[in-house]
């Protein structure tokens, strides 16, 4: 009786073993003979399977020689330029041509799947090889916004560990300035203009510095109008009033001459912004008190560079050189044990 028990359980065991390698099989039978081949041989995590599932999913009606590609690039090869070449047009072609069933996913060009690879040298091949930086990444989709997107967007929305600021939460943009050096290396635009959109500097004042200075460096220009009718380096002080983006401006010189018409602006903004900062408890808004500080601090940078003599009757010159106590007050010291 324990035999034939025995028999059973064997039998069994190798019919959910066979099952077992038949869902495996299944899992697989989409995938290119090449894409089944990396899932079998290469030592891929769960989680680098889930992803390269995707790529595979998303090259699946691409030419042979281009899913080839998308395999190197996955696996952190670098294409070679003949390679890349010899795409001719679908260097720039964006796959799948259609959102699959049930996944919501937009598409992707090579440049994309080097992005999300985080593949740097695969990158500059192929904008070495001629692919281009500003062609939408899913002409097709459904939603204007995304049909907006290209490779230097998806670059510079790159985010990675939260980190801490002076005055909020930012996240690191360490590998989306990798990705912009790149860029630029390759002699392209420091300003680019999205249509009807923002400028490559606009995108990177708020949370990213670096890579407002990487672009300054590079020869963006900050009174360069676009979309807006006011410069960027006005509205730094006018709308934005990022005092590190205003201090580093002055420093290097960009608001030495400063058209009169602008000047007027700005001043009328800073008296604004002081006089709001002489009214705030310092314990209601918390560390992003201190900002009222740097931004007058950065503002008499901007005057000396400027060399405008600020009348001193002005309501702004008593804010920045007699009143400065009325914004950068100091909290009470807690008294001991509390």
């Amino acid at each position: 009786m324990q035999f034939l028990f025995r028999i059973i359980v064997l039998i069994a065991v190798l019919i959910v073993s066979g099952c077992s390698d038949e869902k495996k099989d299944d899992a697989l039978n989409d995938f290119s003979q090449e894409g089944r081949a990396i899932m079998e041989n290469e030592n891929l995590n769960e989680e680098q399977k889930a992803r390269f599932k995707l790529v595979e999913i998303d090259y699946a009606k691409a030419p042979p020689e281009m899913r080839a590609i998308a395999h190197k690039i996955f696996l952190g090869q670098t294409p070679t330029q003949l390679e890349l070449k010899a795409l001719g047009d679908n260097i720039n072609k964006s796959f799948p041509d259609r959102k699959p069933n049930g996944l919501y996913r937009y598409g992707r060009t090579l440049l994309i799947t080097a992005v999300e690879s985080h593949n740097l040298a695969a990158v500059d091949a192929l904008l070495q090889a001629g692919a281009d930086p500003y062609i939408s990444i899913d002409p097709g989709h459904e939603s204007e916004q995304v049909r907006a997107w290209n490779f230097i967007y998806k670059a510079m929305t790159q985010e990675g560990a939260q980190l801490p600021a002076p005055n909020d939460a930012y996240f690191d943009k360490t590998y989306a300035n990798q990705l912009l050096k790149i860029y630029l290396k390759n002699g392209l635009d420091p300003n680019y203009r999205w249509p009807d959109a923002d400028s490559l500097l606009e995108l990177t004042i708020g949370d990213n510095f670096e890579g407002f200075k990487i672009l300054l460096i590079a020869g963006a220009d900050p009174w360069k109008l676009g979309t807006h009718d006011t410069p960027i380096a006005v509205r730094c002080v006018t709308l934005i009033r990022n005092a590190r983006c205003i201090q580093y401006l002055a420093e290097k010189g960009y608001y030495d001459k400063i058209p009169f018409v602008y000047m007027e602006d700005m001043i009328s903004a800073a008296t604004n912004e002081l006089e709001a900062g002489s009214r705030t408890d310092p314990d209601e808004i918390g560390s992003s008190y201190d900002e009222y500080g740097r931004y007058a601090d950065a503002m008499r940078l901007l005057l000396e560079r400027s060399h405008y003599a600020l009348p001193k009757d002005s309501k702004l010159y008593r804010l920045l050189y007699i009143d400065q106590s009325l914004y950068r007050q100091k909290k009470p010291e807690k008294p001991n044990g509390n």
